[in-house]
């Protein structure tokens, strides 16, 4: 059978759920089918592994190193990439990844064109963005949706219809993660023995929602409860200012920030408890990252998250954006009136069946086939 030559197109090579679903695409697909080319747009700093996996498992691999959202001389160097490999289909992520397939179309009609939708927020909702994705949908066959909650917006939002969008869940690669606790890591993060360690691991940047978090933990501090330290893992824009709330706050001693961290798969196991206090989000990835590591998770009851926890089954649930009910969650958690490692169990199950990695790839490789079978 003649391989199937396949494009994946990336806005760029930093850490985030986007970039770590494609580094499972490059480990997991099926190489008796298809020829894997990735292409990102600018480097960040996961270029190395990025660089390193293409090479492990026979994907051909190019950062493309553009300073511009929109390049000419980029377009061009998809364009060539795509007629000296036979590329037959190209599979787009994130916003600017979409902008240059919209374009591509019309250097390359020939090749056919899906998007994955990772996120949702309140600008998203706004009208001439929601026409703005609606245009660059255009030259795609399919659109790929990372939760059911996502395809809804898509469909609301951007009036995309429903027949051209499928929800396939973004997985985990079980294998990856480390369950076994590491001694050293409470000694390496400040925390002792009897402390509970939550960690929080993402973007630090305003959906992520850090502030909901911080407030409720000075609620406890304020209480006498102060027998925790929270791990912040991760860097962006609120950085600095995050830091400036935990001083105001006063808790200095409570709250460790510990930036980016490639070895998260090894992290997780470590927690106590997971907190994922989002305003928005596409799907959650962490969460289940930290199930697979059968770490418990407590987070918002946004839908999205819904779609992966059950409350007091396979996590915990707070009302989104309440400091006041996630201070009162945590305070059961810290004193042990909810026994949490009961859950992981649940969890670990969840994820077999819902939320395999290498399961969900072929979903989506049977979806690549149903689009070219079309042409």
């Amino acid at each position: 059978m003649k391989k199937i030559n396949i494009l994946l197109l990336l806005t760029g090579s930093s850490v985030g759920g986007a970039e770590r679903i494609v580094l499972n695409h490059i480990r997991h697909y099926d190489k008796n089918r298809f020829n894997l080319h990735v292409a990102v747009l600018r480097q960040g700093n996961l270029e190395e592994e990025f660089k390193k996996t293409a090479k492990q498992n026979n994907v051909v691999y190019a950062c493309l190193r553009l300073k511009s959202r929109i390049s000419f001389a980029g377009l061009l160097k998809l364009k060539r990439i795509i007629k000296k490999n036979n590329i037959k289909l190209v599979h787009s992520h994130l916003i600017e990844a979409d902008m240059y397939a919209f374009l591509l179309k019309f250097l390359c009609p020939a090749v056919r064109f899906v998007s994955t939708r990772h996120a949702k927020d309140d600008f998203r909702e706004k009208i001439w963005w929601g026409f703005f994705n609606y245009m660059l949908s255009a030259v795609d066959d399919k659109i790929v949706c990372v939760a059911h909650s996502t395809k809804r917006f898509i469909h609301n939002f951007e009036y995309i219809p429903n027949r051209k969008l499928i929800t396939i869940y973004a997985g985990v690669d079980i294998a990856k993660f480390v369950s076994k606790k590491n001694p050293l890591f409470r000694k390496k993060i400040g925390a002792n023995k009897n402390e509970f360690l939550i960690g929080i691991v993402g973007r630090l940047s305003k959906e992520k929602g850090h502030r909901h978090l911080f407030r409720a933990l000075k609620i406890l501090k304020d209480e006498r409860i102060t027998k925790f330290k929270l791990a912040v893992i991760g860097d962006g824009p609120l950085a600095k200012q995050l830091k400036a709330m935990r001083d105001m706050k006063g808790l200095q001693k409570e709250i460790i920030f510990w930036g980016f961290r490639k070895d998260i798969n090894k992290i997780y196991s470590n927690f106590d408890l997971l907190c994922v206090p989002s305003d928005f989000e596409g799907f959650g990835l962490v969460i289940i990252e930290a199930m697979a590591c059968n770490t418990p998770s407590l987070a918002s009851d946004i839908d999205a998250i819904k779609e992966i926890i059950t409350d007091k089954k396979t996590g915990f649930l707070f009302k989104s954006g309440s400091s006041d009910d996630l201070a009162d969650k945590l305070r059961n958690i810290l004193r042990k009136k909810i026994e949490i490692k009961s859950f992981s169990k649940n969890a670990k199950n969840l994820i077999r069946k819902k939320f395999n990695f290498t399961i969900n790839l072929k979903k989506l490789e049977t979806v690549y086939l149903q689009i070219l079978w079309k042409k």
